[in-house]
């Protein structure tokens, strides 16, 4: 972390000690860089859209903190991440009560982090959590989540980044996603800010891709198979409330196409299905989502539900493994795994020109501003259950010296 983004979080961390005795937490997902230059992992749209739902709700602010990660990093090394982070936000900030809101990925941490076992059988908690944090997570959000794993690891080029052997088919496979990242790139002034060196974002960039290529663990414990055995083993905390809400793209709409990497990556998953076992759970995630009435489901009336199968995915994370048996369902989405966090194609409804915002992927889901408000005030929703009332606030956190820093 930078010395500026050291005085900004440690400024941050006065206000909240100052005012807040509750926060939400934003947890970021695989490959969960939080910035690369102007490029932020939750677009910033998303806290303001989350804290003033919160705050029209309550009548009183909650603060939303996104929180940094390891991007590639192993799942026990991100709980490990998480712990450090969460306890001296408690500790130094008075933080009461923490709401947890976990995109992909993030959600997984966020869920196994409120669990009764930790990740590592040799590493108990008072390690990983040193000043108690767990106790004062409330509720926990996760929104397209790999809960039972994701198929895409079983893909080629994911088995490929996993054990890189010259094989002739997994290259080939490989150069044709890159070719396709192309026009990715191209759409969006940050990225290709970022990626021709043109500015500040330059070693954010590298070092963000260094890390991904030294440290391939997360794709591992991301397999249907690793994350299945989480599930045998770790039973969440008993005060905790977990909330699910699952993602599904739908590939064209409005005459429309996916762009092609997008494509690819929906393909990858879609077929992977084919190679994964589902389990009992998974097939009951699929009843449940399959029930769904029309008011449970979020999407653009330009765009119809896609076909909920075992391979319907968002583009990185099949749909069926988006949802723990024993979690609320907050409703379905049709939209890509980055729009949900803001990174969609942004138009005036007044003018028929160039884009506000190009988006990320382009799945052809037709996902817009009319569904990203929706989406994050069911969110909000979700959360507000589990705000302390006024006369439980302000229960005293036990305040221990702190001896992890915030990375």
């Amino acid at each position: 972390m930078t010395a500026c983004a050291i005085a900004r979080a440690a400024a941050g961390l006065h206000l909240l000690r100052m005012q807040y005795k509750e926060a939400v937490v934003l947890i970021p997902g695989f490959l969960g860089f939080g910035r690369l230059g102007g490029f932020y992992y939750f677009a910033d749209r998303v806290a303001s859209m989350l804290r003033g739902a919160l705050e029209e709700r309550l009548g009183t602010a909650v603060p939303v903190v996104p929180v940094p990660t390891l991007p590639t990093g192993a799942l026990v090394d991100r709980q490990r991440a998480l712990g450090r982070y969460l306890g001296r936000l408690a500790c130094k900030a008075g933080i009461d009560r923490f709401h947890l809101v976990g995109h992909s990925t993030g959600g997984v941490d966020a869920q196994l982090f409120s669990c009764t076992e930790p990740l590592s059988p040799s590493e108990p908690w008072k390690e990983i959590d040193p000043m108690g944090a767990r106790d004062r997570i409330a509720s926990v959000v996760t929104i397209g989540s790999p809960h039972f794993g994701t198929c895409m690891t079983e893909s080629p080029v994911s088995r490929f980044l996993r054990h890189p052997r010259p094989r002739p088919r997994q290259l080939a496979q490989v150069a044709s996603l890159v070719r396709a990242l192309g026009p990715v790139v191209a759409r969006d002034p940050t990225i290709r800010e970022a990626a021709a060196g043109a500015s500040s974002a330059t070693w954010e960039a590298w070092k963000f891709l260094s890390q991904a290529v030294r440290d391939r663990r997360l794709l591992s414990d991301l397999t249907p198979c690793a994350m299945a055995r989480h599930r045998e083993t770790k039973k969440l905390l008993p005060h905790v409330r977990v909330t699910c809400f699952a993602v599904v793209a739908a590939v064209a709409s409005d005459g429309r196409r996916a762009d092609p990497f997008f494509h690819r990556l929906h393909l990858s998953t879609a077929l992977g299905a084919g190679a994964c076992d589902a389990s009992a759970e998974v097939e009951e995630a699929l009843r449940r989502l399959s029930g769904l009435g029309e008011a449970q489901v979020i999407k653009s009336p330009r765009t119809s539900l896609p076909t909920l199968d075992l391979g319907a995915n968002d583009g990185i994370v099949n749909t069926s493994r988006q949802v723990l048996p024993d979690a609320a369902l907050g409703g379905l989405v049709v939209a890509d795994h980055a729009d949900v966090l803001g990174h969609y194609e942004r138009r005036d409804p007044l003018r028929d020109d160039q884009p506000i915002s190009a988006g990320l992927l382009h799945s052809g889901s037709a996902f817009g501003d009319d569904e990203f408000f929706t989406l994050y005030a069911r969110v909000a929703d979700a959360i507000v259950p589990h705000v302390a009332s006024p006369t439980t606030r302000g229960r005293p956190f036990p305040r221990r010296e702190a001896t992890a820093r915030i990375d």
